[in-house]
């Protein structure tokens, strides 16, 4: 078997050739993910957005230009990918983000951002005292079990509960 150039597979791939989108898909998968886990640390997000950067590359393939190189198509398809999803994420609250820095923001943004943190906090509120204050030891203090079982004078058992029993609540109270 001969060496393909990249040009020479982006044109068989454009003509139908899938075997030959299969070599590109060799080639720069592993090259790819290293790149993206710079961008994204977690190695689920960074295979997922391999997956699509390379999906898109396929879909698109009929604008790509053969004489130019492939390799540069695809880290900008990649990093435009990782970025996206990183936006993406940004959008969902969690209880250990609720500080998101968040670049580019609009007005609307930082609205839902403040409001999202406000019906948390209010939600929070609604906590019998025992489950707000492990949540907020645990989130927020970001203490280990261990330490708030030793700052409250209670087994870690009874700190798991508590922590489990208080996220069901925020859950319900949320309609999650």
């Amino acid at each position: 078997m001969t060496y393909q150039t990249d040009e020479q597979l982006v044109r068989e791939i454009q003509e139908g050739n899938i075997l030959a989108f299969e070599t590109i898909v060799k080639r720069y998968q592993s090259r790819l993910w290293h790149f993206v886990r710079r961008i994204t640390p977690r190695e689920g997000v960074a295979e997922e957005v391999v997956q699509d950067a390379l999906l898109h590359f396929y879909r698109t393939i009929d604008r790509v230009d053969a004489t130019r190189k492939v390799s540069s198509y695809l880290y900008v398809i990649a990093r435009n990918a990782a970025v996206s999803r990183i936006r993406q994420e940004k959008k969902v609250v969690r209880l250990n983000d609720l500080e998101i820095p968040v670049d580019d923001e609009t007005v609307f943004d930082q609205f839902s951002r403040v409001e999202n943190k406000e019906k948390v906090a209010r939600t929070l509120r609604q906590l019998p005292t025992s489950y707000r204050r492990v949540i907020k030891m645990f989130y927020f203090d970001e203490l280990s079990y261990e330490e708030i079982s030793r700052t409250l004078k209670v087994p870690v058992n009874t700190v798991r509960t508590n922590i489990r029993r208080a996220k069901l609540q925020l859950k319900n109270f949320l309609n999650l």
